[in-house]
């Protein structure tokens, strides 16, 4: 009897611990699969990343993350998901849009300010020059203390210059008109007028009846001495330069224009000055007077004279001024910030941002550009919402996926990368 309990007790402890053994076994593959489906689960949302690329240059692919040898930039990652392919564009996660700065504007209307601006430089008016030379021959009894660059004043003397040969011609005129020989002193009236002396001379000859053989030679205008060719002793001949002197009362600026803005600048147009080094109350205006016809050969610019008066005398030659030449004001056109436009070299590129975080490039046509904002004649409308800045990330990622640029109306879409800009140099 204690051997059969013995038996059945045993019995029954091996059936009890091959049941848990079998819960075990059903908890522990329950649990298995819980996790394989967790796990297939975050595979799925997690795409795997095939590579790494510089944004600035997305044809060059790198196995790790870290920064570009490039360019001071994180490497971004490209994942498997080829979900942001797309033929309404290129989908941007918000936080790579948040971490690079993109920006987003809106399409506007609006009066383009046509007024050109240039650098100028403040020179000399060339045709307010005056040649102070000598009416007849002698010598330089005296100079007064001028050299090139002083600033003289219509009247000043600039020599003293002694003429034998009026000595003797102004002796022989006032014995004529003492004997009352009038014919004779009308001769002799008439050479003194040859040998240079000018009527205010011989009319202070015949009203004092003194010889007078130094005469003054004096500035005829205020201005600057270009030149002064004289010094004491100096033996003049008839007709020789003494002094060149140009005048200040008006300057002339030189503004570079660009060719392709020639078209906009005409003569008598005015001209907004601000001066380097003068303050903003004297800033002045002037007027075109002039567009030389040759063509700048290394810079490619045409040169436009502006003529400006100038009182006071507090614009010098050699300043540099900023022009600004002033248009009528123009018709409404669509609008958009120049830097929201990429230049290729064979196209214009706007990026029109789409619902979803979605961009899609766009071919346009520009016109003017003038103060920060540039014509758009095709391509936008009103209220379209476009990349401002940051646009080298869409730019890239439209590269990578060979994203079909939206052409101009009546053209086809070519699927190349957007910037159409080759890589840089050692990439």
């Amino acid at each position: 009897m204690k051997t059969w309990t013995v038996g059945v007790i045993s019995l029954l402890s091996m059936v009890m611990g091959a049941l848990a053994m079998w819960s075990l076994g059903q908890y522990t593959a329950s649990k298995a699969i819980l996790v394989s489906h967790a796990g297939s689960s975050i595979t799925a949302t997690t795409p795997k990343v095939l590579y790494w690329y510089d944004p600035m240059n997305p044809q060059q692919h790198f196995n790790h993350p870290g920064k570009s040898p490039y360019m001071d930039m994180a490497l971004v990652a490209k994942y498997a998901d080829n979900s942001e392919k797309s033929s309404q564009g290129i989908a941007i996660s918000g936080a790579q849009v948040q971490a690079l700065g993109m920006r987003i504007g809106t399409v506007k209307q609006g009066i383009l300010a046509k007024n050109l601006e240039a650098t100028a430089l403040v020179t000399y008016n060339d045709r307010d020059v005056s040649i102070l030379q000598a009416r007849t021959a002698g010598f330089i009894e005296h100079a007064t203390p001028h050299a090139v660059g002083d600033l003289v004043h219509t009247g000043d003397i600039l020599a003293w210059l002694r003429v034998p040969a009026w000595a003797a011609a102004q002796a022989d005129d006032l014995t004529l008109r003492h004997r009352g020989l009038p014919e004779l002193a009308a001769a002799a009236h008439q050479r003194l007028q040859q040998l240079g002396m000018s009527t205010t001379e011989i009319k202070a000859l015949e009203h004092d009846g003194q010889v007078h053989d130094v005469v003054p030679l004096r500035a005829l205008r205020s201005g600057v001495l270009m030149s002064v060719e004289i010094r004491e002793g100096m033996t003049v001949e008839q007709g020789q330069t003494i002094a060149r002197i140009n005048g200040l009362q008006t300057i002339w600026l030189e503004a570079a224009i660009p060719q392709s803005q020639a078209s906009a600048v005409h003569v008598g147009q005015y001209a907004k000055i601000t001066i380097d080094g003068v303050t903003p109350e004297n800033n002045c205006q002037g007027q075109v007077m002039e567009i030389l016809p040759a063509v700048n050969d290394n810079s490619r610019t045409l040169t436009v004279r502006i003529q400006v008066d100038n009182p006071g005398y507090r614009l010098h030659p050699g300043m540099y001024a900023h022009v600004q030449l002033l248009q009528p004001q123009g018709i409404i056109h669509i609008l958009v910030p120049s830097e929201a436009v990429l230049m290729t070299g064979t196209r214009s590129l706007v990026f029109l941002a789409e619902p979803d975080n979605r961009y899609q490039p766009v071919e346009v046509r520009v016109g003017a550009e003038s103060s920060g904002m540039t014509e758009i004649l095709q391509g936008l409308q009103p209220g379209d919402r476009i990349v401002l800045s940051g646009q080298f990330l869409v730019d890239s990622e439209a590269s990578l996926e060979n994203l079909p640029v939206r052409p101009l109306p009546g053209g086809s879409a070519v699927t190349s990368p957007a910037s159409g800009m080759p890589p840089m140099e050692g990439m």
